[in-house]
């Protein structure tokens, strides 16, 4: 289950970055190519969540903020998936869920 596959969540280019990257030793990086790396460090992550499932991946998008479900936007990586998203089921079900 990978939940809150929107997009500024998954992928979060805005996370912190580490008090100490070994990597920034090695030379100055521009923001743009930062921002590759880390976006391509996030795609190897999602990537890594859909492929241990053994039978099925479910992903969620919600509006993190509370606002019309128009406002959300789901991550760019499920789109590269060529995932269909489907409403949620309005209403409580017949059984209940244990």
């Amino acid at each position: 289950m990978v939940a809150g596959a929107v997009e500024g969540d998954f992928p979060s280019l805005t996370r912190p970055e580490p008090m100490f990257d070994l990597s920034a030793l090695q030379g100055v990086r521009s923001r743009s190519e930062v921002n590759r790396l880390r976006l391509a460090d996030e795609r190897r992550l999602f990537r890594s969540a859909v492929a241990r499932a053994r039978r099925r991946v479910v992903l969620t998008a919600s509006d993190p903020h509370g606002m019309e479900s128009d406002e959300a936007v789901a991550s760019r990586f499920v789109d590269e998936l060529g995932v269909v998203w489907t409403q949620a089921p309005i209403g409580m079900g017949a059984d209940p869920v244990s």
